[in-house]
Order: structure tokens, then C-alpha cells, then sequence
């Protein structure tokens, strides 16, 4: 009698039922339905912030390289296609090039880079900002970019060469 208690309670703990495991899967399905959009947003606002700080890393970078360089540095802008981009890689894109004949003549210097997809450039410095051997630049920049959503996030260069995200 004592086995066969033991028998039926075992076989009362093997698992859940169907219908316990569907109900399960109907609610997860509705947790995630409600939470997919605010997951899309946050990667709009994401790639917003990533790009401003990728163009703002550079944008110093090109200052740090006037310096210790002492050459010209600019960065170049587009919101174009560059004329040889890298594979699946198009829209906006930004570069630095050199000059060591005191900003009379440019040559790229190094690779070209690519905003996050979703994001463009919103305003641009008139395609470019020099950075002199001193590390400064001629007048103060706003840089602004855009994301899929319409939010915008602006990097400032001032003529001491300081640059801010905000």
C-alpha cells in the first residue's frame, strides 16, 4: 500500500500540462508585443547617441593630430555616398585629411567613416572643419545629427578646439 502511494505522488511532479505551458507562452507573447516598440525607440535613440560620439571621438582626434603632427587636419562631412565606399556601407560618412603645405592642398588620412544606420547628418559646417598646427580652428562649428525618429543631437567645436556633445 506504502508503494503504491509513493508511486502516485511521483507521478504527480513529472511536469507541466499543455495547456499550463500555452498559457505560459500567451503571456510572454503579450509581455513582448507591449515592449517591442519602446525596444525600437531605444535603438533610434541609441544609434543617435553612438554616431554623436563616434563624430565627436574624430573630430578631437583630427585636433590631437594637427598638434602633434603639426600639419593642417580637416574633417570632411557628406551625407553622400563617398566616391569609394566600403562594401553594404553608404549615407552619411566622415573623414580627416591632411595637409602640410600650410591648408593649401588636401590627402585623405585614413578611413572613411559611417554614422550608424538611421542617422544623417542634420547641419554640417560647409562640408568641412580645419583644425590648424596649433590645434585651433578658424570659426566655432555645430555639427548636428539626425536619427529615424527626428531626435537630433549637436556637437560643438569651439575655436579653441573644445568639443561637446549635447
Amino acid at each position: 500500500m506504502a508503494a503504491q502511494r509513493s508511486r502516485r505522488s511521483d507521478f504527480g511532479l513529472r511536469g507541466f500540462s499543455l495547456v499550463e505551458l500555452l498559457t505560459g507562452l500567451a503571456i510572454v507573447s503579450i509581455v513582448a508585443a507591449i515592449a517591442l516598440p519602446g525596444f525600437s525607440s531605444l535603438t533610434a535613440r541609441y544609434q543617435l547617441t553612438q554616431g554623436a560620439h563616434r563624430v565627436a571621438f574624430e573630430v578631437g582626434r583630427a585636433r590631437m593630430k594637427a598638434i602633434g603632427e603639426n600639419a593642417y587636419i580637416r574633417v570632411r562631412f557628406t551625407n553622400a555616398t563617398s566616391s569609394n565606399p566600403a562594401p553594404n556601407q553608404q549615407g552619411a560618412a566622415f573623414w580627416l585629411e591632411k595637409s602640410t603645405d600650410s591648408g593649401a592642398n588636401y590627402l585623405a588620412d585614413g578611413a572613411t567613416q559611417y554614422l550608424p544606420n538611421g542617422t544623417a547628418f542634420n547641419s554640417i559646417p560647409s562640408a568641412y572643419l580645419v583644425f590648424t598646427r596649433q590645434g585651433l580652428t578658424s570659426q566655432a562649428a555645430s555639427i548636428s545629427i539626425r536619427n529615424s525618429t527626428g531626435s537630433t543631437k549637436t556637437i560643438s567645436v569651439t575655436t579653441m578646439g573644445r568639443v561637446t556633445v549635447q
